[in-house]
């Protein structure tokens, strides 16, 4: 078996903000045959993601780009193995529970609108 590396996660909680660093697939996006010299292992895509941390697990570690109450949008999953490295830009502190007659899409401290329905 390939051990590639061994992530240690920092300690997250639910809806921390972070950034993760990984590496993606890709393919050189010729339809024509190559020789194999021309393979090039160094070669990669690596990619920034920021979004708020939701869970992980042993292959997958789940983010999206937006939250209200239990409500999740632009969920996505990155593979643990493809993470190459993983920084809490904000904390999350206890979110803010909207009033009943109100609907906040984001939390007043980030500037959001409150509109009454």
């Amino acid at each position: 078996m390939l051990v590639v590396h061994e992530l240690r996660l920092p300690k997250l909680k639910k809806y921390d903000l972070i950034k993760v660093t990984w590496l993606d697939s890709f393919e050189t996006g010729s339809p024509y045959w190559k020789d194999e010299s021309e393979v090039d292992i160094e070669t990669g895509v690596t990619v920034e993601s920021i979004g708020y941390y939701l869970d992980h697990g042993k292959k997958w570690l789940a983010v999206c780009s937006g939250h209200f109450e239990e409500m999740v949008m632009g969920l996505f999953y990155i593979p643990v193995g493809c993470i190459e490295s993983l920084d809490v830009l904000e904390t999350t502190r206890n979110p803010p529970v909207p009033h009943r007659s109100s609907r906040s899409f984001l939390p007043p401290s980030r500037g959001a609108a409150v509109v009454d329905f």
